[in-house]
């Protein structure tokens, strides 16, 4: 489920019953996350990524890229499928 809010009452009320996951460039890869967790996907710009305030309170996930691959990033909406797909299984 989708939700706005601020992010701090996001934090209030996910921190303790989900498993707080972060799209991340740098982060361990997508596969290495067990399915079937509470979890809560936070996800930012193509360009600045998730707010500085999650690099201390959730864990960075990545969709690794192909050797070889010159692309840079994803689009966000495509990051969040492929990432959301996985975790849905």
């Amino acid at each position: 489920r989708v939700q706005y809010a601020a992010i701090e009452e996001i934090f209030a009320k996910l921190n303790h019953s989900h498993r707080l996951l972060r799209a991340d460039m740098s982060g361990i890869p997508y596969k290495e996350v067990v399915p079937g967790d509470a979890y809560a996907l936070v996800v930012g710009s193509e360009s600045h990524g998730p707010s500085e305030f999650w690099d201390s309170c959730s864990e960075a996930i990545t969709i690794p890229r192909a050797e070889g691959g010159g692309a840079e990033s994803l689009n966000v909406g495509v990051a969040t499928s492929i990432i959301l797909a996985h975790l849905s299984i």
